[in-house]
């Protein structure tokens, strides 16, 4: 976010820079212009004041007035000349301002256009750094997390094995409590052999029974295994 908005600003710089160089350039046109018409105008005058002057001459001046008139007109002519040249001078040194002014609002814009690239540089640069931070955060992240489940497995399988350890330790002890149960005639003087032997088998076909029973429990609530010939084997 903080990498759009900063390419935005150089984006907003530039096109600033560019809207002040053509606005510079149109007032030094405008100006240009307005001398170019003020020496027209001068031009002008100087025409007329020609003309106007010819005309009297004609009207049968003689004598000190004829030569008046001849001065004044040479006069003018002078001053219309003047006035043509400093026009020419006027439109001259507007085009030399015009052309200033553009140079300078040109280099004002290429300074504006480079700043902007320096900036939108280094906020491409800063942002690169900053996905590299976030790319180890990442790394370093998902690594925990493995470790955690590791360490989780870890406990799992312990329980299990103690589970089942106990689960053994449970139905050796059930078989011994049915050994020696009184009365079983397994270990007892005051019986028979074949007594005792009857007993015993008993005793050992109550202990099966109950290992079975174990078993079968055991085998039930282990989950199925699908082999590749899609048959179930328990």
């Amino acid at each position: 976010m903080a990498v759009q908005e900063k390419t935005f600003a150089t984006e907003r710089d530039r096109k600033q820079a560019e809207r002040s160089s053509a606005a510079a350039a149109g007032r030094a046109e405008v100006a240009a212009a307005r001398a170019e018409r003020a020496a027209a105008k001068a031009q002008q005058a100087a025409l007329i004041a020609a003309g106007a002057a010819g005309p009297a001459q004609e009207a049968g001046v003689s004598g000190p007035s004829a030569k008046d008139a001849k001065a004044g007109k040479k006069a003018d002519a002078k001053k219309g000349k003047k006035d043509k040249k400093g026009g020419r001078k006027a439109v001259e040194a507007a085009k030399a301002d015009t052309k200033k002014a553009r140079r300078k609002e040109e280099k004002d814009a290429e300074k504006a256009v480079r700043a902007a690239e320096k900036a939108e540089k280094k906020a491409r640069k800063q942002a690169k750094a900053e996905r590299a931070e976030q790319e180890k955060a990442a790394a370093e992240e998902k690594k925990a997390a493995r470790t955690a489940k590791a360490a989780r497995l870890k406990k799992v399988a312990k329980r299990d094995a103690a589970a089942k350890a106990d689960k053994k330790a449970r139905r050796l002890a059930e078989e011994q409590v049915v050994a020696g149960r009184p009365g079983s005639g397994v270990g007892t003087p005051e019986t028979t052999p074949a007594e005792r032997e009857n007993r015993r088998r008993e005793a050992e076909q109550e202990a099966g029974r109950l290992a079975a029973a174990a078993e079968h429990k055991a085998t039930a609530e282990r989950p199925a295994e699908v082999h590749h010939t899609n048959g179930l084997r328990l």
